[in-house]
């Protein structure tokens, strides 16, 4: 018996290795019931960690977590794993909290809801087999606590985001925004909580140079209207979680933040939705959003630009958020087929993924569904890049008629492209590559040199003038996996302890100026 759910991992190359050959198909799973992925995490070959959640005869009407383990073509690789308890669920979160590997080990931020506490947040330590080898459970005693998205600091702890709530009171009910630092061991250090209206809550963190953290996510006001209206809300706080600023954003519909990167020029992009309008009545709640990139500046809170994409659906959701060798990004989420949809505007849903320049021009859109019949429901809740170039994505099915079976997992692989067989057309936009060196001595732009760039080794030799810097690298989502500083005009980057792939250096010049630079390991 396996069970697969949302579990990718992050496998980044600065361009696909000529050895692999490339790979399609889209699978279902539907053994054990209720099956479903929301994490993918690579086994740094050419398989696959999930992780999600199932029923299993154990835990009779409970959700257990499950991590299976499968090969480059999506088949298992040895039984699964079920983690469980007689009287709670376990959900694996959101697309993206599956943290990579540091010391053999893989971190994953979940979700469990009791029936005598209510929801708790937990933190799940697990070796290169699948197997425990620790958890922690985070609750409050005034209400229910989730975390939904976190990230590992340069110290080696770690931040997690979520939302708590609170008794109902005159000036003050729903939700707040937590922020829960903890150590490497997952011992929870302090929390802290961010109040904006009815309903706050956070899905995505980084951390920034020097340490702060910039938070994203949404927030509902207490009148909203006949009509609910969500917000965006930008928090950044410094390393003890005391804020420093907010930023709003937000049309008259209903807007959400989501994850977030870090850009060539000191800056940050998220991944969120935009709603572009309501539907008139009798479907005055139908909003149509679509999957929306949003610049800032280096403050993180300030707005430079935004730009949305794709068709208008319903419920769109931007469940991750990937960097790309080239400079661009992949945003992988949900949105929805109308086509014979049972209401105006409204529709059954299926997954989608858009490829962007590092500008934001559009490459190409498309969207996914391994059922194709009646209404049946294809949910994609993950999106890691293959080894060869292409993108993995995960998720789960609900089958209508005709579609036969029961609620299963979702695996699928495409090109680098986003085609699911071969023969597709190629884009008819071409990325121009950002931010890599070239030559001896790398490409040169404010100052900043840096070769060679790919440096098989991990090791880079960065020149920055006379005047000394500060230095961080960030991996592909975000996270600060080294820092250092030179005092002269070079210095050493070294990454030979951590895996190949995509990151970012940061340099901060003595003079105020923010470099950023793209590097292949």
């Amino acid at each position: 018996m396996r069970c697969f759910s949302r579990l990718i991992l992050l496998w980044l190359l600065g361009s696909a290795p000529l050895s692999y050959g490339q790979t399609y198909f889209n699978r279902r799973y539907q053994t054990p019931p209720n099956n479903a992925v929301y994490q993918l995490l690579s086994d740094g070959g050419t398989g696959w960690w999930m992780a999600g959640g199932c029923n299993i005869a154990a835990y009779p009407g409970r959700v257990v977590l499950s991590m299976s383990h499968v090969d480059e073509f999506g088949a298992p690789l040895g039984p699964a794993r079920f983690y469980g308890a007689l009287d709670a669920d376990f959900y694996p979160g959101s697309g993206g909290n599956l943290l990579p590997w540091t010391q053999g080990r893989m971190i994953l931020i979940a979700g469990r809801n009791d029936v005598t506490y209510g929801s708790r947040s937990v933190l799940w330590c697990f070796d290169a087999q699948g197997d425990t080898l620790w958890t922690r459970t985070y609750n409050d005693t005034t209400g229910a606590m989730i975390t939904r998205a976190g990230v590992r600091l340069s110290d080696g702890g770690y931040a997690l985001v979520g939302d708590i709530s609170w008794p109902f009171t005159p000036t003050r009910a729903g939700y707040d925004v937590v922020l829960l630092r903890t150590d490497s061991l997952g011992h929870e250090l302090w929390r802290r909580t961010y109040d904006q209206g009815y309903y706050d809550g956070a899905g995505a963190v980084i951390e920034m140079p020097g340490g702060d953290l910039l938070l994203s996510g949404s927030f509902l006001p207490f009148s909203s209207g006949p009509t609910e209206i969500r917000d965006i809300l930008m928090l950044r706080v410094d390393a003890q979680g005391n804020e420093k600023r907010r930023t709003i954003l937000g049309g008259p519909y209903v807007d959400a933040g989501g994850l977030l990167l870090p850009t060539p020029d000191g800056g940050y992009v998220m991944a969120g939705t935009w709603t572009d309008r309501l539907l008139g009545p009798p479907w005055a709640e139908l909003s149509q959003s679509r999957p929306t990139l949003f610049w800032f500046d280096s403050s993180g809170t300030t707005l430079v630009r935004r730009r949305s994409y794709g068709p208008g659906g319903y419920v769109t959701i931007s469940a991750n958020f990937l960097a790309l060798p080239d400079g661009g990004y992949l945003i992988g989420g949900q949105s929805s087929d109308t086509t014979n949809a049972p209401t105006l505007g409204s529709g059954h849903p299926d997954g989608f993924l858009l490829r962007v320049c590092a500008d934001g021009d559009s490459v190409w859109y498309r969207q996914y569904r391994n059922l194709t019949g009646g209404y049946s429901h294809n949910y994609l809740r993950d999106v890691k890049l293959a080894p060869d170039g292409g993108y993995v994505g995960a998720g789960f099915l609900f089958p209508f008629a005709p579609d036969t079976g029961v609620q299963g997992a979702w695996l699928f692989k495409t090109d680098a492209n986003g085609y699911l067989q071969a023969g597709g057309a190629p884009p008819g936009v071409v990325c121009p590559v950002v931010g890599l060196g070239g030559g001896a001595n790398g490409a040169a732009a404010a100052g900043v040199e840096v070769w060679p760039n790919p440096a098989p080794d991990g090791r880079y030799r960065v020149r920055v003038g006379g005047q000394g810097a500060a230095l961080a690298v960030y991996d592909a989502v975000g996270r600060v996996v080294w820092r250092g500083a030179i005092e002269g005009p070079e210095g050493v980057v070294d990454l030979n302890r951590h895996a190949p792939g995509v990151y970012h250096l940061q340099v901060q010049r003595r003079d105020g100026a923010v470099v950023m630079r793209r590097l292949l390991r």
